[in-house]
């Protein structure tokens, strides 16, 4: 049966058809018509009425389907009377806050009517609600009636509502709703619940001035973030950070050198042994895994800015055995590595005292030391203990103060300035990280092979907490998997590592339920997705989720719906085009944030999938403004933005024709594979999509093919 349907606007009604209905009907009458003619000649400003598909649920009683909430018809007309009464409450109260009870007589004929009219005129509203009920009653004939007479006041608030009527029946019937359309509360504009992927109240996150918890991170500090695209490390302000209380098991994962307690949907970003990319899997689906890898540190960091120079603050009034002249910023941080490991200074502030640094040395990088002395052009005295120990004394004011003020000075207290740690370039941090090593840290590859790691394994040893907070992040930064204990014995802190950027778990052995009631807390990275944690010295990284629900709305919800829809649209409208052979697709919601926007440009471009005129028109999306629209040939090649140029609205073709740019990125690419023998670590080579076999034979490789 063909069916018609009509939409009705202000008044107005619009007539459509069932799609694939051979007839002419009319838009404004939906009166059928032999053909088109016919139809503009009884009306030239009418119009054939255009097909629509409906989407329906199926329904034996109706051939139109039945709507979702059907099921909660009631809950909605309940929600609606309980509005309704609450509402009415404020225009018909009728109990009075307080009555003035006169007793030991009786009412007066009059006194009746006067209370039901008082009632009925002098309570409603709310203007009368602290209106006062005075009931008056009539003496006895007897004296001693009148003797037994009172007056009393009784409050009546105990009969008053004191709050809206039934609210959690209405809240039940809110969810009752919005799980007939599948869903979460916040997509209903309820952010109750909102964030339930977090780490627990006692996990760090790595800021630029240190290791906080999070009610100690302000809304505007940094946080080391992690892309696994580009699997480099940095920091950004978060966009959001979300806290929320909860009383559940949360799951644990405990390894020797892992330490993660959060909820069941957090994000985490595993990979199986052997396997070569890293996948986002929430929580409880990363425990029924037998063998997964945790990340420990990222391959890459390109953050933080070279210290040229140090210049030393004047404070002495006369120089001896030292310069004020710039010091270059390498060997400044050399000095300071030194100082960290077995360094120390007179904090006396006496007139009289000397003002002296120490640095002593026992081990067998004397060299090293004096040759950092000598170029820095400090003054400095030798002298040998009876154990060996050579101990380096230079008086210096300046040196003295700064260090005093900016590293501490007993060596409990001893730190570096965290802007050094988190802020200079990998270049640097691996001279400061070395100096530091040679003083206080030590190298043994057989505890490696015992651990497994395949490569050396080192500690750095330090009574001051802080400094193995520090320690930690620098090697963090370097690409060491760390691990940070206190021995009560040694009265120490020891941060080992080791160049490995995994650790394993098993999660029949690893991996447990434990009750928890307390905060937990999540960033939102979204140029990221991941950020660095620490708990119990283990470091992990791990992603946010504070979008967990939008995700189960869009994986549960919105994709099924999507998928229906293409199979519908496949089966009946290609099929009724005679279309074969193809199927339709839904695209997934379309960003507009200019972050993501920016993002997704730059790797479309990286891995050469965009036109410039593609390209354009994401950046339109991105400044916000339309760009002047090109007509030449050369913007809708399928090459790469590189191969094609960047234009400028200029609409002139590139240099080089696209052949000749092309013969040149292919050269290059020959050069990169030529390298790739020469180097011990593999080299990816990115070929553009539809350039494979060309490139074969341009390359020049042979039938074998490139290595």
């Amino acid at each position: 049966r063909l069916r018609r349907f009509v939409q009705i606007q202000y008044g107005q009604r619009t007539f459509f058809k069932q799609l694939g209905d051979p007839r002419v009907l009319s838009r404004k009458t939906g009166q059928a018509f032999q053909g088109l003619d016919e139809l503009l000649a009884a009306d030239r400003h009418d119009g054939p009425a255009t097909e629509i598909l409906h989407f329906a649920i199926h329904s034996p009683r109706s051939p139109y389907g039945i709507p979702r909430w059907v099921g909660t018809m009631l809950a909605v007309m309940g929600s609606r009377q309980m509005e309704e009464i609450n509402y009415l409450y404020f225009e018909n109260k009728s109990v009075p806050p307080l009555a003035l009870l006169v007793s030991g007589g009786r009412l007066s004929e009059a006194s009746v009517p006067r209370i039901e009219r008082f009632i009925e005129e002098n309570l409603k509203g709310k203007a009368n609600f602290h209106k006062i009920l005075v009931l008056e009653a009539e003496g006895g004939s007897h004296t001693s009636d009148a003797a037994r007479a009172r007056i009393e006041l009784r409050p009546l608030t105990d009969a008053q509502q004191q709050d809206a009527l039934f609210q959690q029946y209405d809240e039940r019937n809110i969810d009752k709703v919005g799980s007939s359309f599948r869903l979460p509360r916040l997509l209903r504009g309820d952010s109750r619940e909102f964030n339930r992927a977090c780490h627990s109240a006692d996990t760090e996150t790595l800021t630029e001035d240190g290791w906080k918890l999070h009610g100690d991170i302000g809304p505007t500090e940094r946080i080391a973030v992690y892309d696994p695209e580009r699997d480099e490390l940095r920091f950004e302000v978060p966009a959001n950070k979300f806290v929320a209380q909860v009383t559940e098991p949360l799951l644990h994962f405990s390894s020797r050198h892992a330490d993660c307690l959060v909820t069941a949907e957090h994000r985490m970003l595993v990979k199986s042994p052997g396997a070569n990319r890293w996948t986002v899997e929430a929580a409880d689906r990363c425990a029924v895994r037998g063998r997964m890898q945790f990340l420990c540190n990222p391959r890459f960091d390109l953050h933080g800015r070279r210290l040229k120079e140090m210049v030393l603050p004047r404070k002495c009034r006369i120089s001896r055995g030292h310069t004020h002249d710039p010091i270059p910023g390498d060997l400044w941080l050399e000095f300071l590595g030194y100082f960290m490991s077995d360094g120390g200074l007179l904090e006396t502030d006496h007139p009289s005292a000397p003002y002296l640094v120490f640095v002593r040395q026992k081990k067998f990088y004397r060299g090293r030391i004096e040759r950092c002395l000598r170029l820095l052009g400090w003054r400095h005295s030798i002298q040998q203990k009876a154990d060996g120990t050579l101990v380096y004394t230079i008086s210096n004011r300046c040196l003295r103060d700064w260090l005093l003020r900016h590293c501490g000075g007993r060596s409990k207290g001893r730190h570096l300035p965290w802007q050094y740690v988190t802020g200079l370039p990998v270049e640097q941090l691996k001279i400061l990280y070395e100096a530091m090593m040679n003083g206080d840290g030590t190298r043994s590859w057989r505890l490696a092979r015992r651990s497994s790691a395949g490569s050396q394994w080192a500690a750095f040893h330090t009574g001051s907490q802080l400094a193995a907070d520090q320690m930690q992040a620098l090697c963090l930064r370097l690409g060491f998997r760390t691990k940070l204990t206190y021995s009560a014995h040694s009265r120490a802190y020891r941060v080992s590592h080791v160049a490995k950027r995994t650790t394993r778990l098993h999660g029949r052995t690893d991996v447990a339920a434990v009750p928890y009631a307390g905060e937990v807390y999540c960033f939102s990275c979204p140029g990221a997705g991941f950020f660095v944690t620490r708990r119990n010295g283990k470091v992990a990284i791990h992603g946010n989720s504070a979008d967990a629900q939008l995700r189960f709305a869009e994986d549960q919800v919105f994709q099924p719906e999507r998928d229906e829809f293409d199979y519908v649209l496949t089966k009946r409208l290609l099929g009724d085009m005679g279309i074969r052979f193809w199927r339709f697709r839904s695209q997934t919601p379309v960003t507009r944030d200019p972050e993501r926007m920016t993002d997704m440009v730059e790797k479309l471009v990286r891995v050469g999938v965009l036109t410039p005129e593609e390209g354009r028109q994401l950046a339109s999306d991105i400044f916000n403004r339309e760009f002047p629209k090109l007509t030449a040939d050369w913007v809708k090649r399928p090459i790469t933005l590189t191969l094609a140029g960047i234009q400028t609205g200029s609409g002139e073709p590139p240099s080089k024709p696209a052949e000749e740019t092309l013969v040149d990125e292919t050269k290059r690419r020959q050069d990169l594979a030529r390298e790739a023998f020469e180097r011990p670590e593999p080299v990816r080579i990115v070929v553009p999509a539809g350039e494979w076999e060309g490139w074969f034979e341009r390359g020049g490789h042979g039938a074998a093919g490139p290595r």
